[in-house]
């Protein structure tokens, strides 16, 4: 197996290596759960098995590490076909595990990537780590790389147009530390994405069905990219950087109380964000399963 990797790091992947995030157990194992794997083949492949060549190309886009690919090798092999698929991810840390399901790897961004002749290609929850800018530019590369007739299937991370809104400004929020500049991170509402989708050549787009939604809200992602560093303070009996760590922290979820409290207000009735029994802001995400061809 051949592994291109050249190591390559960029914008979007920062924040993850720096917060040593286990993608696989983000969201209580959401991105490594077999269920979850399945039912984004049902949806988006299942139908289609048929008329795929006997010996299937594919490569996942932002793949992390590899656990979909590995799964959609293997309900492919399953059913008959000889299949090499490709995990394309900028997170040498992610490509390191995704290695040992047996994949291709490619360290690069995948808005530039060279791959070609690809059957189809599959994202998962990739969009929103991605500027609107960038999102475009990552759709025309899968369009560049795909054969004629081929499709991708993308599961975004998703919501109403001001849900959307919001979910942006909490993950580009300066108190966070995630975003390297203002607008890096842009979460995309269906018909956002379906007008992308449109105007980066691709045709046939349909929504064939919904993945399993998840809660998210500040302390999540406070935890998600802070609990390494406040680990490590607590583990150095670091007093003083544990307290300015908890007090950022504090600022933070202050400042997304009062952004969400006044969203609920202004949008009660469409709004998926909603407040716990612990008092924490929540949304329920919506992550459609987007399928279309590229001409």
């Amino acid at each position: 197996m051949i592994n291109n990797d050249r190591n390559k790091t960029v914008k979007s992947t920062l924040s993850d290596l720096k917060a040593d995030v286990k993608i696989g157990k983000v969201g209580n194992g959401y991105f490594s759960s077999e269920k979850n794997a399945s039912i984004f083949f049902d949806y988006g492949l299942s139908d289609t098995v048929n008329k795929l060549p006997d010996n299937v190309r594919f490569a996942d886009f932002g793949g992390g590490e590899g656990f979909l690919a590995y799964m959609i090798k293997k309900l492919l092999e399953q059913r008959g076909k000889k299949v090499i698929a490709t995990v394309v991810d900028a997170n040498y840390k992610y490509l390191e595990e995704a290695k040992t399901y047996a994949l291709n790897t490619l360290s690069d961004d995948i808005a530039s990537c060279s791959l070609q002749d690809q059957d189809f290609i599959i994202m998962r929850s990739v969009n929103h780590y991605n500027s609107l800018e960038e999102q475009y530019k990552i759709l025309k590369n899968c369009h560049r790389s795909l054969k004629s007739n081929a499709f991708i299937i993308s599961q975004i991370l998703s919501g109403t147009e001001q849900d959307c809104k919001l979910m942006s400004a909490l993950l580009n929020h300066p108190l966070l530390g995630r975003a390297q500049t203002p607008n890096q991170f842009h979460v995309t509402s269906k018909n956002a994405f379906t007008s992308m989708l449109q105007e980066t050549g691709f045709t046939k787009i349909q929504i064939a069905g919904y993945a399993p939604s998840v809660n998210w809200g500040p302390h999540i992602l406070w935890e998600r990219y802070h609990k390494a560093e406040m680990d490590l303070a607590i583990s150095n009996n670091d007093i003083h950087q544990a307290k300015e760590i908890n007090a950022q922290k504090q600022l933070f979820l202050k400042d997304c109380v009062e952004l969400i409290t006044k969203h609920i207000k202004k949008y009660t009735k469409e709004t998926h964000f909603f407040q716990d029994n612990n008092a924490n802001f929540l949304i329920d995400l919506l992550f459609p399963i987007f399928r279309c061809a590229r001409n």
